[in-house]
């Protein structure tokens, strides 16, 4: 985890009232000291339901159009995976760990094609990790657990509340909604 650009992500997400405030911070030593939030954590229940997807939608868009913080670095997901792939321990399956790590990276090829100018045209700031156990509820949803956040894809963020949460069409047809967006626009297809 690169502390330094997860505090750039935090500042700027706090600044915007999406992340609780920081107190301390000390990356090279990996501390990162944030403000209590009250409220309640989400359940999986309150991330799929109708009232749930319309807030996560309108918060999701409100987050994305924050500008990226200067030196907040671009998510890689292909370096991701050959991270995760390297670090946790092979487990017997149906396909050997190199060629999971080639189908991989062709999956992704077509993923990085628009941003290999190497702009953050098309990018915003994504917390790339938002399932309900990240989503404090005070009224507000702020959002816990930014060490994955960097300069992403807003698609991606979406894309992966649905998957996290097991979304159904219509259920990702209402977040499309609530996020200002209609199924396909990414793709031509829905999350």
């Amino acid at each position: 985890i690169d502390r330094r650009a997860e505090l750039l992500a935090l500042e700027a997400a706090a600044a915007g009232g999406f992340a609780p405030r920081l107190v301390h911070a000390r990356p090279e030593r990996g501390e990162l000291v944030l403000q209590y939030v009250g409220g309640r954590t989400w359940s999986r229940a309150d991330a799929r339901a109708a009232d749930g997807l319309r807030r996560i939608g309108a918060r999701l868009r409100a987050l994305h159009a924050l500008p990226i913080p200067p030196g907040l670095p671009p998510f890689d997901p292909a370096a991701a995976i050959a991270r995760y792939l390297a670090t946790v321990p092979a487990q017997p399956g149906p396909l050997p760990r190199a060629q999971l790590a080639a189908r991989a990276a062709t999956a992704l090829h077509d993923y990085a094609a628009p941003f290999a100018d190497g702009t953050n045209a098309g990018r915003a700031l994504c917390h790339h990790d938002l399932h309900h156990r990240n989503v404090v509820d005070d009224g507000r949803l702020v959002f816990v657990d930014w060490e994955y956040a960097a300069a992403g894809d807003p698609w991606l963020d979406l894309a992966a509340y649905a998957r996290y949460h097991e979304l159904d069409a219509d259920a990702c047809a209402a977040l499309l909604a609530a996020y200002g967006a209609s199924p396909g626009a990414a793709t031509g297809q829905a999350l």
